[in-house]
C-alpha cells in the first residue's frame, strides 16, 4: 500500500492497474488504499474490468458519472 500511495500521491500516478489471480486480495487492497488516500481528491473512481467493457462503453460511463456529479 505504501508503494501505491507513493505512485499516486509523490509521484502524481493517476491511473493504476491491479491485477491477479481471483481470490488473492486484490478488492481489499484497493478499498484499503482508497480510504487512506480519499482525504486528498475529490473523486476516486475504481472499476472492475472483470467483464471487459469496450473503451467507448468506459468513456460513456465515466460521462454519465460526471454529468450525475
Amino acid at each position: 500500500i505504501n508503494t501505491l500511495k507513493q505512485w499516486i500521491l509523490k509521484d502524481q500516478i493517476r491511473l493504476i492497474t491491479i491485477y491477479g489471480l481471483s481470490g488473492i486480495g486484490k478488492s481489499l487492497l484497493t478499498r484499503q488504499l482508497i480510504e487512506q488516500i480519499k482525504p486528498e481528491f475529490d473523486y476516486i473512481i475504481w472499476k472492475s474490468l472483470t467483464e471487459t467493457p469496450t473503451l467507448s462503453c468506459l468513456k460513456n460511463q465515466l460521462q454519465q458519472f460526471f454529468a450525475q456529479s
